[in-house]
């Protein structure tokens, strides 16, 4: 237990050591609905309306028309988050960091599992900020529930950084792999339409994590049927449990700074 501490809370000072982080993973998130809720603002309540991105207004029974945008992006920097760890973690998987801080030979799953914890607790933290922000700056409800509310995020949270984890253990550059995964980050994004709006690409948004993650978010937020929520969560936490299974199959057959 230890060890998973040490390596847990590394993580999470190394990200939070970089001033700049911080309020950029914050203040972006809020400055895209910022922008968002200016393009809306001037548009009547119902129907679509076009410009850089294409939205499909909801009626009041469904929500409000920043609520997909707004889970989009927060999605979205749940993966940046995420990628920038995974690359902070193989710079230090390099330099043989673990090693010398306990000074003594590592279970390589400890390493994986503390990774794991380190990052899943910035993610839900950077999560946190973003949620709270929108609400006290743009009055978005994110649902009535904080007993689904809480453990969805925190699912979600481990379910990007296990992914993550898993991606870049195909790497042994954190550059490349930080650029791979940005791109990764970004097509995902598309596909799940959260560059072009509700309702677009609905078959190729199945092929990703985002549209299982906005989707249960959205059934929180508009307190639709708990299967809704269900499904996308089991969803997330199949996603999860593989990506930690095969991430840790690679990590076994590596050296610790390989």
């Amino acid at each position: 237990m230890y060890e998973l501490f040490i390596i847990a809370r590394k993580n999470i000072k190394l990200f939070f050591k970089n001033i700049v982080l911080i309020p950029m993973f914050v203040g972006i998130p809020l400055f895209q609905t910022y922008m968002m809720s200016n393009m809306l603002g001037s548009e009547p309540s119902t129907g679509v309306v076009e410009g850089f991105v294409k939205l499909t207004l909801l009626g009041e029974q469904m929500g409000t028309a920043l609520d997909f945008p707004m889970v989009s992006v927060l999605i979205q920097f749940v993966f940046i988050t995420s990628v920038v760890l995974s690359a902070t973690m193989m710079t230090e998987r390099q330099e043989n960091t673990y090693l010398r801080i306990l000074a003594s030979p590592i279970r390589k799953w400890k390493v994986v599992v503390g990774n794991l914890i380190g990052n899943t607790l910035v993610v839900l933290m950077v999560s946190s900020f973003i949620m709270l922000g929108s609400y006290l700056v743009f009055d978005i409800s994110w649902g009535s529930s904080m007993a689904l509310l809480i453990p969805f995020t925190i699912l979600v949270a481990f379910a990007a950084a296990s992914i993550l984890y898993f991606i870049a253990s195909f790497f042994t550059s954190p550059k490349v792999a930080e650029g791979a995964m940005s791109m990764i980050v970004i097509l995902m994004t598309f596909l799940s339409g959260g560059f072009t709006g509700e309702g677009s690409l609905p078959r190729l948004r199945y092929l990703t994590f985002n549209k299982y993650a906005v989707d249960g978010f959205l059934g929180i937020i508009r307190e639709q049927n708990i299967g809704v929520l269900a499904t996308n969560a089991l969803v997330l936490l199949s996603l999860a449990v593989l990506s930690i299974i095969a991430a840790t199959i690679i990590y076994e057959r590596r050296d610790l700074n390989g």
